[in-house]
């Protein structure tokens, strides 16, 4: 089984953004995440999708 909900620093690695960056983007409300009291959490569906939407095309894919 995958696991759905990803820590900060998991995501990092899953991403290879590091974890300051990320908490950069929390604080910017640039990425999508969860916040249940003070624990962070990371949706992998919802960051695949916002990985996907934020894809610049080559231009090859024109």
């Amino acid at each position: 089984m995958e696991k759905r909900y990803l820590s900060p620093k998991e995501l990092s690695v899953y991403t290879g953004l590091s974890v300051f960056t990320i908490y950069l983007w929390i604080r910017q409300r640039k990425i999508p995440f969860i916040k249940i009291s003070r624990l962070v959490k990371f949706d992998i569906r919802k960051i695949d999708n916002w990985l996907q939407k934020n894809k610049i095309k080559s231009v090859n894919d024109y």
